[in-house]
């Protein structure tokens, strides 16, 4: 299963907010910058998620962090499973952001290291794309 966003904010558009634009992020930056990052934490097993929120800028996904929250993974977290147990995760992250911005104003964040991650594309799964029916269909 696939959560991912395809748009891209041109830099105008950036510029027109005057760096005041943000992204809630599924998964820990800058490890997993780019498309899938839910599918891709489940794919190398992680033990923990972290979701953060962090400034948006002309390079995808490595302005500084703002908010990062974090959870522990079940042994059998799916892609799809994660995406509904973060849902809260990320609707924490957001209450934290808004009260932080409301009653101390949002401060510059803590700097990415781009040389560290990786950035998945959006065919990053093609070769991992085959399904298989060992177990019986579970309904969510």
């Amino acid at each position: 299963m696939y959560i991912s966003n395809y748009w891209i904010l041109p830099q105008e558009v950036l510029d027109a907010v005057d760096g005041r634009a943000y992204n809630l992020h599924p998964a820990k930056l800058p490890r997993y910058r780019g498309y899938y990052s839910i599918s891709h934490v489940i794919a190398n097993r992680e033990p923990r998620h972290t979701i953060p929120i962090h400034q948006m800028s002309n390079e995808v996904d490595l302005g500084n962090i703002l908010i990062e929250v974090n959870t522990d993974l079940e042994p059998d977290e799916t892609a799809l499973s994660l995406y509904q147990n973060s849902l809260p995760l990320s609707s924490k992250a957001l209450d934290t952001f808004l009260e932080r911005d409301r009653f101390n104003g949002i401060d510059s964040g803590t700097p990415q290291d781009p040389d560290t991650g990786w950035f998945y594309d959006r065919d990053a799964f093609q070769g991992l794309l085959i399904l298989t029916w060992n177990y019986p269909p579970r309904h969510v």
